[in-house]
């Protein structure tokens, strides 16, 4: 039985630390199971091997592409805003 610090859990789930402590207090179901240890949350790491593999996987056959978005206009040139002020439209 090995106890998992937030260092060890920042590695095994490819994010850094600071994304660990903020997702303990903000969103902890996005997390597996802790255990307290004295004043400490900690993880054992058969419960976070038993929490990966009880997540669903992501394979290329179930996952939705991404619909492309369109290129938004941005602010219209001075060229433009000239050229509709001279044709009569506000703005």
């Amino acid at each position: 039985m090995k106890i998992l610090k937030n260092s060890d859990l920042a590695k095994i789930m490819g994010v850094s630390v600071l994304t660990i402590e903020g997702r303990k207090s903000r969103e902890p179901e996005t997390l597996p199971p802790t255990r307290l240890i004295g004043n400490m949350k900690v993880w054992l790491e058969s419960d976070v091997i038993e929490w990966l593999n009880s997540l669903p996987l992501a394979s290329s056959a179930t996952s939705q592409p991404k619909a492309e978005k369109a290129a938004t206009r941005g602010r219209p040139t001075k060229a433009e805003t000239i050229a509709r002020r001279q044709a009569g439209g506000a703005q």
